[in-house]
């Protein structure tokens, strides 16, 4: 099945520190919409569909995800609470049950709150990431592989962010997993 206006590449940042992967591109007006959607309108079915566009890009890549466990990019808790949800939970979500691996959704935090990174250059984004994250339970997490799910990628900064936390607390390897790449 084809990946909306896109090919099945897997590497996105050829210089990301992780290997890094989006299902397509975020200039594809209808892909922006169906996350604009999601993260601004409520519309919880957008999650659905996007989680499906995320496991045909997984399929047609043809990655093996047998023993991996899915963890949703944390929002901070207080944009939690204004938005009501995460919307990589609710992308995350839909992709499991499409490709039967464990979510862990609460399982990396945000510890601090950070502006929005859709103004910055990418080493103030590298800047404003650093030491954003943590690790709620180690002994889940160690010797684990993880896909680290997010909506959208831009420079990866906060992907390698969160993907370093992950492995500093024993993850085995992480791979990062966007639906849409800016």
């Amino acid at each position: 099945m084809p990946v909306i206006n896109g090919s099945a590449e897997l590497i996105c940042h050829k210089r990301s520190s992780i290997l890094l992967g989006a299902a397509t591109s975020y200039s594809n007006p209808l892909v922006r919409s169906i996350v604009s959607s999601l993260k601004y309108e409520r519309i919880h079915a957008a999650g659905e569909f996007l989680g499906l566009l995320l496991a045909r890009y997984v399929w047609q890549t043809g990655i093996n995800i047998s023993d991996y466990a899915i963890v949703p990019m944390p929002i901070h808790a207080f944009r939690k609470y204004t938005r009501g949800y995460n919307q990589a939970d609710k992308i995350a979500e839909s992709f499991a049950r499409r490709i039967s691996c464990p979510v862990f959704s609460s399982m990396l935090i945000r510890t601090r709150h950070t502006k929005s990174q859709t103004q910055f250059r990418l080493e103030e984004r590298v800047q404003s990431v650093r030491d954003t994250f943590a690790v709620v339970d180690l002994d889940r997490i160690a010797g684990r592989r993880i896909l680290l799910v997010d909506d959208v990628v831009t420079t990866g900064a906060t992907m390698q962010a969160g993907a370093a936390c992950l492995k500093s607390a024993g993850a085995k390897h992480v791979v990062g997993l966007a639906v849409a790449k800016a």
